[in-house]
Protein backbone atom coordinates (compact mmCIF):
# COMPACT_ATOMS: atom_id res chain seq x y z
CA UNK A 1 0.00 0.00 0.00
CA UNK A 2 1.14 3.56 -0.76
CA UNK A 3 0.65 5.75 2.04
CA UNK A 4 2.22 8.93 3.25
CA UNK A 5 2.90 9.28 7.78
CA UNK A 6 2.11 12.46 9.25
CA UNK A 7 3.13 12.76 12.48
CA UNK A 8 1.38 15.09 14.78
CA UNK A 9 3.77 17.04 17.33
CA UNK A 10 2.51 18.79 20.41
CA UNK A 11 3.95 22.00 21.71
CA UNK A 12 6.48 20.25 23.57
CA UNK A 13 8.03 18.62 20.35
CA UNK A 14 6.74 15.32 21.23
CA UNK A 15 4.39 12.65 19.04
CA UNK A 16 1.02 12.67 19.67
CA UNK A 17 -0.49 11.29 16.66
CA UNK A 18 0.37 9.34 13.51
CA UNK A 19 -1.99 9.98 10.64
CA UNK A 20 -1.57 7.51 7.60
CA UNK A 21 -3.50 8.50 4.10
CA UNK A 22 -3.34 6.37 0.88
CA UNK A 23 -1.69 8.07 -1.95
CA UNK A 24 -4.67 7.24 -4.17
CA UNK A 25 -2.65 8.22 -7.37
CA UNK A 26 -0.04 5.92 -6.76
CA UNK A 27 -2.25 2.73 -6.09
CA UNK A 28 -4.04 3.39 -9.35
CA UNK A 29 -0.80 3.53 -11.09
CA UNK A 30 0.50 0.51 -9.40
CA UNK A 31 -2.96 -1.27 -10.50
CA UNK A 32 -2.24 -0.62 -14.22
CA UNK A 33 1.36 -2.47 -13.65
CA UNK A 34 -0.28 -5.92 -12.59
CA UNK A 35 0.58 -8.89 -14.04
CA UNK A 36 3.20 -6.75 -16.57
CA UNK A 37 6.59 -6.96 -17.51
CA UNK A 38 8.63 -3.60 -16.78
CA UNK A 39 11.91 -3.00 -18.74
CA UNK A 40 13.58 0.00 -18.18
CA UNK A 41 16.22 1.10 -20.23
CA UNK A 42 18.28 4.00 -21.55
CA UNK A 43 18.54 2.31 -25.10
CA UNK A 44 16.48 4.69 -27.10
CA UNK A 45 17.54 3.62 -30.78
CA UNK A 46 16.22 0.08 -29.61
CA UNK A 47 12.46 -0.50 -30.50
CA UNK A 48 10.79 -2.42 -27.71
CA UNK A 49 11.23 -6.20 -29.67
CA UNK A 50 14.87 -5.64 -29.96
CA UNK A 51 14.84 -4.48 -26.29
CA UNK A 52 12.35 -7.53 -25.64
CA UNK A 53 15.18 -10.02 -27.52
CA UNK A 54 17.91 -8.97 -25.48
CA UNK A 55 16.18 -9.38 -22.43
CA UNK A 56 15.41 -12.67 -22.99
CA UNK A 57 19.16 -13.56 -23.97
CA UNK A 58 20.09 -12.11 -20.93
CA UNK A 59 17.65 -14.39 -19.32
CA UNK A 60 19.12 -17.68 -21.25
CA UNK A 61 22.58 -16.44 -20.13
CA UNK A 62 21.61 -16.60 -16.38
CA UNK A 63 19.99 -19.93 -16.85
CA UNK A 64 23.28 -21.44 -18.34
CA UNK A 65 25.35 -20.28 -15.85
CA UNK A 66 22.48 -21.09 -13.23
CA UNK A 67 22.70 -24.90 -14.83
CA UNK A 68 26.83 -25.09 -15.12
CA UNK A 69 26.91 -23.98 -11.02
CA UNK A 70 24.03 -26.14 -10.03
CA UNK A 71 24.30 -29.00 -12.39
CA UNK A 72 28.11 -29.64 -13.06
CA UNK A 73 28.79 -27.99 -9.62
CA UNK A 74 30.77 -24.79 -10.49
CA UNK A 75 31.64 -22.56 -7.91
CA UNK A 76 33.30 -19.44 -7.81
CA UNK A 77 36.78 -19.09 -7.56
CA UNK A 78 38.63 -16.15 -6.38
CA UNK A 79 42.19 -15.24 -8.56
CA UNK A 80 44.86 -12.68 -7.22
CA UNK A 81 46.55 -12.13 -10.89
CA UNK A 82 44.17 -10.62 -13.82
CA UNK A 83 45.82 -13.17 -16.24
CA UNK A 84 44.17 -16.22 -14.13
CA UNK A 85 41.22 -13.95 -13.78
CA UNK A 86 41.29 -13.50 -17.33
CA UNK A 87 41.96 -17.24 -18.08
CA UNK A 88 39.06 -18.23 -15.82
CA UNK A 89 36.44 -15.72 -17.29
CA UNK A 90 37.48 -17.47 -21.25
CA UNK A 91 37.08 -20.71 -19.62
CA UNK A 92 33.76 -19.39 -18.19
CA UNK A 93 32.50 -18.39 -21.59
CA UNK A 94 33.78 -21.86 -23.35
CA UNK A 95 31.18 -23.80 -20.79
CA UNK A 96 28.51 -21.46 -22.05
CA UNK A 97 28.95 -21.94 -25.74
CA UNK A 98 29.03 -25.72 -25.28
CA UNK A 99 26.24 -25.55 -22.38
CA UNK A 100 24.31 -23.51 -25.73
CA UNK A 101 25.21 -25.65 -28.20
CA UNK A 102 23.77 -29.02 -26.15
CA UNK A 103 21.36 -27.21 -25.20
CA UNK A 104 20.45 -26.01 -28.86
CA UNK A 105 21.01 -29.41 -29.75
CA UNK A 106 18.14 -31.05 -27.52
CA UNK A 107 15.91 -28.52 -28.68
CA UNK A 108 16.18 -29.44 -32.18
CA UNK A 109 15.39 -32.85 -30.90
CA UNK A 110 12.29 -31.23 -29.43
CA UNK A 111 13.90 -32.79 -25.51
CA UNK A 112 14.60 -29.59 -23.57
CA UNK A 113 14.38 -31.63 -20.29
CA UNK A 114 16.83 -34.20 -21.84
CA UNK A 115 20.01 -31.17 -21.45
CA UNK A 116 19.32 -31.30 -17.59
CA UNK A 117 19.68 -34.82 -17.62
CA UNK A 118 22.60 -35.14 -19.76
CA UNK A 119 25.02 -32.39 -17.51
CA UNK A 120 23.78 -34.32 -14.39
CA UNK A 121 24.92 -37.09 -15.77
CA UNK A 122 28.72 -35.24 -17.12
CA UNK A 123 29.45 -34.61 -13.64
CA UNK A 124 33.05 -35.74 -12.80
CA UNK A 125 33.59 -38.66 -10.86
CA UNK A 126 35.74 -38.33 -7.47
CA UNK A 127 38.77 -40.68 -9.18
CA UNK A 128 38.89 -37.98 -12.55
CA UNK A 129 38.90 -34.71 -10.62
Amino acid sequence: MTVTIEVVTGEDNKATDVILREKQDRIDEAKTLYGAYVIETNRKDLTSEEIWHLYMTLTKVEGAFRALKSDLGLRPIHHQLARRTAAHLFISVLAYHLYSAISSHFQKLETPDRCQQFLANSKPTPDSQ
